[in-house]
Formats: C-alpha cells, sequence, structure tokens
C-alpha cells in the first residue's frame, strides 16, 4: 500500500473538487424537474395576506395561468425521456471515452448538458410536454457521455488506496444538488422572480454554475490530464502500432475484454445498478409527490422534508466510506476489501429495504414518523459508497469507461421501467398505491444485496494476455523469434559465427 506522503494531495484535491462540482451540477440540470413537478402541476393557494388592496391577487399571480396539466402519466414520460437519451448513447460513450481523450470529451459532453438545461424552459413553454421531453432527451444523450468520464477520471487520476474516499466524495455532488435545487426551486415557486418560475429558475441556475465550471475546467484541464495513466497508456499503444504489432495488440483487446464480460464480479453490480437507480429515483422524483398527495404539504414544507435524506446522505457517505478506509487500514490483514465491501453494501440495501417497508404501515405511523423513516433509508442507503460503486472503479483500470458504460446502462435501463411502473400504479395518489411502490423498491433491494455478497468483488480483474489465453502469448513468441531472426540475417556473417550459431540464438531467443 502506498505511504500517504508519497502523494501529490494538490493535484489529488484539485481533482477531487472539480469533479464533485461537475457531479454536483450534472445532478442539478436532471434533479431540478422532481420538485419542479410538484410546484408547476400543483395549484398554489395563496394565503389572505398576498391579497392586494383592492382585494384582488397581486402581479405574482400570473404563474397561476402557467401550471402544466401534465397528469402521472405525462409526467413519467418526461423523467423517462433523459434516460432513453442516456441509454440510446452509451455504448458510443463508452468507446469514444476509451480510445479517445477523456478531458475533451467531458468537456463537450457537459458544455451540450448546460446548453439543453438552458434551453428547456423555452422549449417548454413554446410545445408544452413534447418540448420538455425533447430536452430531456438532449440532457439524457448529454449525461451518457459526462457520467462515464468522471469515473474514469477518478481512476486514472487518483491512486487506489485512496480512490475509494475520494470516490464518495466525488459522488456526494449528488446530494448537495437535491439539497440545493429542492429548496431553491420550492422557494421561487412560490415568489417568482423577474417574470420566472421555480422551474425556470432552477434550469437557469443549473446553466450559470454549468458555465462557471466549464471556465474552470479549461484553466486546470492541461495541467490534471496531461501527465496521467490514461495518457502514458496510450502512448504505447501508439507505439506498439508503429513498431507493425497492431493485429496481435486487438487481439489481446478483444480478449481481455471478453474475459472482464465473463467476470461474475461485473455482473453483480448490475442489479445493484438497478436497486440504487431505484432507490434515488423514489427520493427523488416521487417523494416530493407522495407528500403532495398524502400529507398535503406546502410546497416549502415539501422542499424542506425532501431534502432530509439526501442531506443526510451527503454526511454518511462520506462517514461510511471514511470508516471503510480506516478499516483497510487497521484490519487491511485480517479483513479483505471485498468482506469489507460486502458488509457495507448488505448494510445498504437490506437497511433502506426494511425502513421502505415500515413506510408501508402510514396508516399507523405520524406524518413526522414517516419523514424520519424515508430519512433513514437515505442514510443508510449511503452505505453503498463503500459498497458496489467501489467496484466500478476497481474492477478495471483499463476498461473503467466501459465498465462504467456497463454499470450506468443498468442504471438508466432501471430509470426507464420505473417511471412506467409508477405510471400504471398510480391513478389517484392514494396511500394504498404509494405502499405499492416502496415494496417494489424494497424488493429490488433485498435481491441486490443478495447477488453482490455472491459475486461481488472490489479487486482487479487480472485481463492481462497470460491469463486470458496462452495462444495469445504463443503467437507473440513466433512473433518475436521471426523478427528476431530477420535482424540477424540482415547482419554479417562474420559477426554472427557459423550456421550453428544462428540456430543456438533463435532457438534461446
Amino acid at each position: 500500500m502506498d505511504k500517504p506522503q508519497n502523494y501529490n494531495w494538490p493535484r489529488i484535491c484539485l481533482v477531487t473538487c472539480l469533479l464533485t462540482v461537475c457531479l454536483l451540477v450534472q445532478a442539478m440540470m436532471t434533479r431540478v424537474l422532481g420538485i419542479g413537478l410538484v410546484c408547476m402541476t400543483q395549484n398554489i393557494t395563496w394565503p389572505s395576506t398576498d391579497l392586494g388592496a383592492n382585494g384582488t391577487t397581486p402581479p405574482i399571480s400570473r404563474f397561476q395561468h402557467r401550471k402544466l396539466k401534465w397528469d402521472y402519466k405525462i409526467q413519467s414520460n418526461i423523467v423517462a425521456a433523459h434516460d432513453w437519451g442516456e441509454l440510446f448513447f452509451l455504448p458510443l460513450a463508452g468507446y469514444f471515452i476509451h480510445n479517445g481523450n477523456v478531458a475533451n470529451v467531458l468537456l463537450v459532453s457537459f458544455g451540450s448538458s448546460v446548453l439543453s438545461s438552458l434551453l428547456f424552459p423555452v422549449v417548454t413553454n413554446r410545445f408544452d410536454s413534447w418540448g420538455a421531453v425533447g430536452s430531456r432527451l438532449w440532457l439524457g444523450a448529454s449525461r451518457a457521455f459526462a457520467s462515464p468520464c468522471i469515473d474514469a477520471s477518478v481512476a486514472a487520476l487518483i491512486p487506489f488506496p485512496l480512490r475509494n474516499s475520494m470516490y464518495s466524495i466525488v459522488q456526494s455532488g449528488n446530494q448537495v444538488a437535491s439539497i440545493v435545487i429542492n429548496n431553491f426551486v420550492a422557494y421561487f415557486c412560490q415568489s417568482g422572480f423577474l417574470g420566472l418560475n421555480g422551474l425556470e429558475m432552477g434550469y437557469f441556475l443549473s446553466a450559470f454554475l454549468g458555465a462557471v465550471w466549464l471556465a474552470a475546467f479549461l484553466i486546470f484541464k492541461k495541467k490534471l490530464y496531461e501527465d496521467d495513466g490514461e495518457d502514458a497508456e496510450r502512448k504505447m499503444r501508439t507505439k506498439n502500432l508503429e513498431n507493425g504489432h497492431s493485429n496481435i495488440i486487438r487481439s489481446d483487446g478483444r480478449r481481455q475484454f471478453l474475459a472482464l464480460l465473463k467476470s461474475p464480479a461485473l455482473w453483480s453490480i448490475v442489479p445493484c445498478n438497478f436497486a440504487s437507480i431505484w432507490t434515488i429515483r423514489l427520493l427523488m422524483f416521487y417523494v416530493p409527490s407522495f407528500y403532495r398527495d398524502v400529507f398535503r404539504m406546502s410546497l416549502m414544507q415539501n422542499g424542506l422534508y425532501s431534502s432530509l435524506p439526501f442531506l443526510s446522505l451527503c454526511f454518511s457517505k462520506t462517514l461510511f466510506s471514511g470508516l471503510s478506509t480506516w478499516i483497510d487500514f487497521r484490519f487491511g490483514h485480517r479483513l479483505s476489501r471485498n468482506t469489507v465491501s460486502k458488509f457495507f453494501n448488505t448494510v445498504a440495501f437490506v437497511g433502506s429495504g426494511l425502513v421502505m417497508l415500515l413506510c408501508t404501515r402510514q396508516d399507523r405511523l405520524s406524518e413526522f414518523q414517516v419523514i424520519a423513516y424515508i430519512t433513514i433509508a437515505g442514510t443508510l442507503f449511503s452505505a453503498t459508497s463503500p459498497g458496489f460503486r467501489v467496484s466500478i472503479v476497481t474492477l478495471s483500470k483499463k476498461y473503467t469507461a466501459k465498465v462504467s458504460s456497463i454499470s450506468i446502462t443498468a442504471q438508466v435501463l432501471g430509470a426507464i421501467i420505473l417511471p412506467y411502473i409508477a405510471g400504471s400504479l398510480i391513478k389517484k395518489g392514494t396511500l394504498a398505491e404509494w405502499s405499492e411502490i416502496f415494496r417494489i423498491v424494497a424488493a429490488m433491494n433485498f435481491f441486490a444485496a443478495l447477488i453482490y455478497l455472491l459475486f461481488g468483488s472490489v479487486n482487479e480483474i487480472d485481463v492481462s494476455p497470460s491469463s486470458t489465453s496462452t495462444s495469445v502469448t504463443t503467437r507473440r513468441k513466433r512473433s518475436s523469434v521471426k523478427s528476431e531472426k530477420a535482424l540477424l540475417l540482415e547482419n554479417d556473417n562474420n559477426s554472427l559465427g557459423s550456421g550453428e550459431d544462428l540456430a543456438e540464438i533463435v532457438r534461446k531467443t
């Protein structure tokens, strides 16, 4: 294990900070729709203190005629549109990131996300739900490239012993985004600003912060990415191609990736990603609607209480990851990384699933008890940070972008399925309908915990040519012998000696 004093801490901290803010802004663009749908699809009852002197509503009431008449089916289609866009472009994302420049792909894809966020209010006001669907498709396509870039950057720029803790800090950007955007949209949905409603303000804020991040990234891009291991590996790959070994290298690459695909550890993260995205989407998009339908909360209360799980996630995931790293340093000779990862992953999925089942007994619970249980579920769920999420950036450093693409594809498929399940079950927003959603998500959590417990791993999978196929090694040896023999024959026969000497040299080679 590397000594901490050997790490380039300024560079590590700068990388972590930039990637955290990148994920934060990206999550704000995605999650603004959660509380935003509550804002734009419910009727706001203005308090009597807001009435003017003549008993009429003040100018701010102009927002009421802009309420969107989207039922649960339309809302589900808009939410799923982002994931459809992400799904279509994920296969291309893994290829471009693996064979291209990660920094440039991240720069272009994030800039595209900013532009789609900026245009969402415009196309929605012009084309209603169809405009919202188109903008969300665009945002999803952009995120398909940005998310694997973040994972690949973590794998390439952060040392392995610190990757767990630093990756959890980067992922905390998701939770901070939900806290900020929920309360921001709820406030401006009631008050308005410069003729804009809460949903529009949320998208414009995300676009502004995204533009600031792009400027900062352009400043530090060359410094951070010029000497990373990925560029060195790409230079070596180019050098090998120039030396005439392109066919062997391509064959090795295919065999190594096939060996990775055959690993049960890789596929154990698929159900975990399903369960993870279902839990996050439940907290992000459906808990605000659940609070509105069942408890009739005001927007400000809704924004506050629906932010609590993400507030707890922000701190608890760093706590769990730090605890995991401490256990590794303190008890690494007794407990393997796999054991620790499986323990935290089980705590996350089984614990949050059990608490969700408690929430289905809402007829016997008070409003604040349900809020407390949902917050506890989010807290326990954060233990996935030192759980299956570590596998994404440790299974294969060389193929981190492709592993991330497979992981995100599983997430996207889960994210596409859940809105249609919710749309088919929730018709009137009753307590019984919402209880079914909680039970389904809990069942998926239990299944994910079991699969990862049986097959999960955080150890790097050996995809070296020697471990994948002896035929590749044999082919390399034959090629090397032929090349050496050709070089020997080109030299002066006097310096080589007799034919027997030449045969002996070739045999030894």
